[in-house]
């Protein structure tokens, strides 16, 4: 509970799971959400999961604040009637020599027939933290209206609790990661515990015989992959206090760990074991500074480890398939994420890999069925950058929207221009799944169309701008070892440099440098978001000056600096009269004004990068919904006072605007994502008793 006196009555909901219950989200998208559009979740203590708690009605006011849930129609035929699918992009054949390497080839040689996938589960909220019974039946999950520990039956779709620890408002403990074992009769799951850290929990299907199998008050998270085949075993990824991840196995019997490797902190999403439990093979980058990863097996005796996939694209493990004889894996060595076959014996590869599906998507790994099936999430949707004349005079957009880039589809955003008006950048999500996901930075000529990409070691990158120079970005991230931050970012090498780095009590977001680059501007925001303050730092010194502060139920969103440097613009979300605001300040601090406010249940749209200044500092460009129903708007409003006026530019949501340095044109990064979970079958050998 929140221990802030100022806060309103009300029941806040206490974990992940409650807020994306709330939100009909799964845990994913609302942690995303929280990460890249300001969902308003406070924290107890900055643990590293899941030690968070938010309050109904800012919810409600952020939700007001962005995109419908569902498709509406839009205005101005900005992207109205654009079909929302994910595009598939051609495959370029080629043949690559490595350990695991592989080659493309026809799907269906040495398999029963061509790869088939059905979609099992797309409506409502689907759930991508549990894991198929061994018959293909049966999913496990979480049931979003209490945080209980449930069963999906995939041919029915009814889910069946577990677990029954009662509402959300007379508890915030809920299980989250799950697994079934060998024989389907019990479930090992993470559960989120009252002393806000997790335990390793066992249960029968039937809701008997419930127990605590692994605690550690120095562990933040503990995510079940695998039972071991003998099923007196489970293999465990423990994420410490410290950041760093270890692989370990917990004894069924009586809980004793045993730590089988450390891993740094970029820990693997799936392990899993050989057929006859002697290996496990997990994915993890090579090297620390490594963007890609590769695919590790490890005796599970301690004996010996070595990698079975080394490449220069980056390699996911999905799973160890029924046979005992194929590893399966995803990686982006043909442009997209593909599905790849590669045949091992005794730990160790057995000939190239080989492509068994293209195209796979953005897969969010789950697991094997006994017959072969292979069950996975899909991330999908696009989200992408249009760029729009636009007429200064007028104030209003002209002609038709036109794609800034048709090189990838993918998750675009944060469009940014270069101060000479030459380039423009955009940021994008180009691997699978978390806990890290490496951003490619694109630099695009508007001239030419040529583009580069700069790959840096940061994940989770947030508002990337120019420098005064145009010889370096500025951006927030987070680093190979979890540290929040600002960075500088080399505009042709890629490498970052940390400015400022997030304290555990306070992240900083928005940054901008003044013209001359001696003064760095910037929101920090204080544990529980109790307290938002707008900062300048002068570059020499390190010293810093409040400029701005909001308390308790009033905070600061986005902020924007003016071209001159002189005027900052912020956004206010107030949870207690449910308005939000468009307001400026002077540089130097004093008094704030107010250029728009609105009341829920339209508001101005605090998400994301939607917050830019007219290259003569005359206007603010901002987003508003003007209902539930109707999507978002891009407007303009005069900084000197006046009425805001739209500029002709709708859509159901809004990631990102920049405005060219010209004030000729508009970028609008827009679209929408949407999680399913999918099945692949007949992409294996007929099984074979493994021996």
């Amino acid at each position: 509970m929140s221990d802030d006196p100022t806060r309103p009555a009300e029941t806040p909901l206490e974990s992940w799971k409650g807020i994306a219950e709330y939100l009909q989200r799964d845990a994913r998208t609302v942690r995303r959400w929280e990460a890249l559009e300001q969902l308003p979740v406070h924290r107890h203590h900055h643990l590293a999961r899941s030690s968070v708690y938010a309050y109904p009605s800012e919810l409600d006011a952020w939700r007001a604040s962005r995109r419908p849930d569902k498709d509406v129609p839009v205005a101005s035929g900005w992207l109205g009637g654009r079909t929302r699918t994910l595009a598939l992009a051609s495959l370029t054949m080629l043949t690559f020599v490595s350990s695991g390497g592989g080659r493309v080839m026809n799907p269906a040689a040495g398999s029963a027939s061509e790869p088939v996938v059905r979609r099992v589960w797309a409506d409502g909220f689907v759930d991508l933290l549990g894991s198929p019974s061994a018959d293909g039946k049966y999913l496990s999950v979480v049931d979003w209206t209490t945080g209980d520990l449930a069963v999906r039956d995939l041919a029915t779709a009814e889910t069946h609790r577990i677990t029954n620890k009662g509402a959300w408002t007379g508890s915030s403990e809920h299980a989250e990661s799950s697994i079934f074992s060998p024989d389907g009769k019990q479930l090992a799951y993470a559960w989120f515990n009252s002393g806000l850290s997790y335990d390793l929990r066992l249960i029968r299907i039937d809701g008997s015989q419930p127990r605590i199998l692994y605690r550690n008050d120095e562990a933040t998270y503990v995510y079940p992959s695998q039972w071991a085949p003998d099923g007196r075993s489970i293999l465990v990824l423990v994420t410490l206090k410290s950041g760093s991840n270890q692989i370990a196995l917990v004894s069924v019997a009586d809980g004793a760990i045993r730590i089988l490797k450390s891993i740094g902190w970029s820990g693997p999403v799936k392990m899993g074991f050989s057929v006859d439990g002697r290996f496990i093979a997990y994915h993890a980058p090579p090297r620390e500074d490594s963007p890609n990863r590769d695919i590790f097996i490890l005796a599970t005796d301690g004996s010996r480890e070595s990698p079975a996939v080394e490449h220069a694209a980056d390699d996911v493990f999905l799973g160890w398939a029924p046979d005992g004889r194929h590893i399966l894996f995803a990686s982006d060595r043909t442009s997209t994420m593909s599905a790849w076959s590669l045949p091992v014996a005794d730990g160790r590869p057995q000939g190239p890999a080989e492509i068994v599906k293209r195209d796979l998507g953005r897969v969010w790994p789950l697991g094997f069925a006994s017959s072969g099936v292979y069950f996975y999430g899909l991330e999908s949707g696009v989200l992408d950058v249009f760029v729009q004349p636009f007429d200064r005079a007028t104030g209003r957009v002209t002609g038709a929207p036109s794609k800034l880039t048709q090189r990838f589809v993918a998750m675009n955003l944060s469009p940014e221009f270069s101060p000479d008006g030459e380039h423009a950048l955009y940021v994008s999500k180009r691997t699978a799944g978390p806990p890290f996901f490496q951003q490619v930075i694109t630099v695009q000529s508007l001239q030419t169309g040529e583009s580069r990409d700069l790959t840096t070691e940061l994940g989770y990158l947030q508002r990337v701008r120019w420098s005064p120079d145009g010889r370096s970005l500025l951006g927030v991230g987070r680093d190979r070892k979890n540290r929040q931050g600002i960075y500088r970012i080399d505009a042709r090498a890629g490498t970052a440099t940390l400015l400022v780095q997030g304290e555990p009590d306070s992240q900083v977001a928005a940054p901008a440098w003044s013209p001359d680059g001696k003064r760095l501007f910037f929101l920090r925001t204080e544990s529980g978001n109790k307290l938002a303050r707008i900062v300048r730092r002068e570059m020499d010194t390190g010293q810093e000056t409040e400029i701005c502060r909001t308390e308790a139920t009033r905070r600061i969103q986005r902020m924007a600096l003016s071209p001159d440097a002189q005027q900052v613009a912020f956004i206010i979300s107030d949870t207690t009269t449910r308005s939000s605001s468009l307001n400026v300040v002077s540089a130097r601090g004093g008094d704030v004004r107010t250029l728009v406010k609105v009341e829920a249940p339209d508001a101005v749209v605090t998400g994301y990068d939607i917050l830019a200044w007219s290259p003569d500092g005359r206007h603010v460009f901002f987003a508003k919904s003007r209902d539930v129903a109707s999507g978002q708007e891009l407007w303009r409003v005069a900084v000197a006072g006046g009425a805001p006026e739209p500029v002709g530019l709708a859509t159901t949501s809004i990631y990102g605007v920049a405005v060219h340095p010209a004030g000729t044109e508009i970028a609008v990064a827009s679209g929408e994502l949407t999680t399913e979970i999918w099945a692949m079958e007949n992409f294996l050998p007929a099984l074979k008793p493994a021996r």
